[in-house]
């Protein structure tokens, strides 16, 4: 009995003086990348990979680039979690997720991969054909008549029927008798009577309207005005006339 018992602390013994070196073995991170012809997140035979796509990880001194087969991969890794970036070549977006198609185009091509004890995730991603349709719709004032003091907030409807998740910008511009006091979205330059807004990734063809609310306060009365609009070949519609739209209110003296 006492020599088991001695084998078996001896056993334990050296399992544990092992997990510190399987802990500490190298993981890797590796994928394909393709061309979904038929945008439906699945990679059939007849599909092809899409070299020359860049794909990043921090904490590595270089970006991996796909090769002639769509692959990439990083190895030498540390035990954590990883931020993945894959960028979008020009005329391509990221398909819809699904069985062979790890990413999220919400998620503006970033993919999170966790690696440990020398393990190998694999992370594909499938690419479309860009179609990009992008605009600016409907505005619309929550009153139509206010004081001087008093606060008028429009709601701007923006809408993505294009095949990829897009950024979209917005921009609104008013004359005097207003004062923007706030408007959702990631701001990206103010100016004393105009504003930059970039709105994030937008799902294509999404059945929940997206909007942004803009308040302003009246400093003045008149018939006031603020233009919205998403610059034409930019981030917006090809058509400038889907791209701008006139929010109205009336302040009274």
């Amino acid at each position: 009995m006492r020599k088991f018992t001695v084998g078996l602390v001896a056993a334990a013994a050296a399992l544990l003086a092992v997990s510190p070196a399987i802990a500490e073995r190298p993981n890797t991170i590796n994928g394909e990348i393709w061309l979904d012809v038929n945008e439906d997140g699945v990679r059939q035979a007849e599909e092809p990979p899409l070299a020359g796509v860049v794909v990043g990880l921090p904490g590595k001194p270089a970006n991996a680039t796909t090769d002639e087969r769509g692959r990439y991969r990083f190895t030498g890794l540390a035990d954590g979690t990883y931020e993945i970036g894959f960028n979008q070549p020009v005329g391509h977006g990221l398909t819809v997720p699904g069985r062979d198609s790890d990413v999220d185009w919400l998620r503006s091509g970033r993919h999170t991969v966790t690696v440990q004890h020398g393990s190998r995730q694999r992370v594909d991603a499938g690419y479309r054909k860009a179609n990009h349709d992008r605009s600016v719709g409907i505005v619309e004032a929550d009153r139509a008549t206010i004081a001087v003091g008093e606060r008028v907030t429009f709601k701007v409807f923006y809408g993505n029927v294009g095949n990829v998740a897009d950024q979209i910008q917005l921009d609104a511009r008013w004359g005097t008798g207003l004062k923007l006091e706030s408007i959702t979205g990631n701001v990206h330059h103010v100016w004393d009577n105009e504003v930059t807004t970039l709105l994030g990734a937008v799902a294509p063809s999404s059945a929940e309207p997206n909007f942004v609310l803009a308040t302003f306060v009246a400093t003045a009365s008149g018939e006031l005005s603020v233009d919205f609009s998403s610059p034409a070949g930019i981030e917006g519609d090809s058509n400038p006339a889907n791209n701008a739209y006139r929010g109205h209110v009336t302040v009274l003296g």
